[in-house]
């Protein structure tokens, strides 16, 4: 599973996890998926992603984005995160001990991605 769709930005929006999103998700934190931007970078990402091969023009910027993933439920952004990390390309670059223990999910709820200051 690499592509999920999710309503985000006032539409049903596909966001697919391949290499392009991981270059993405690299340029956009200058770090691997585990830096405090990725919630961020990894939801752009697959938007962006999805765009380029689909080849559509993307009508939205990462401050869209941003926005956007703030207002998202949490159990959005966790399909999300399932959809990632269970992609091809995210498996290929992070050690199989990582994916089973499913380390990326504990830095973004960290972060305010999911749950906000005021959320607790």
């Amino acid at each position: 599973m690499s592509y999920i769709q999710i309503e985000i930005g006032g539409k049903l929006r596909g966001l697919k996890f391949n290499q392009g999103a991981l270059i993405t998700i690299s340029e956009l934190t200058g770090e691997t998926v585990q830096n405090s931007k990725a919630g961020y970078a990894v939801i752009f990402a697959g938007l962006d992603a999805n765009c380029f091969v689909k080849r559509e023009q993307p009508d939205f910027t990462l401050e869209d984005v941003c926005d956007w993933v703030d207002d998202l439920p949490e159990s959005v952004v966790m399909e999300v995160i399932e959809c990632f990390t269970k992609s091809k390309e995210y498996q290929k670059r992070v050690p199989s001990d990582d994916v089973k223990k499913n380390q990326f999910q504990e830095p973004i709820t960290e972060l305010g991605v999911i749950k906000s200051d005021a959320d607790g």
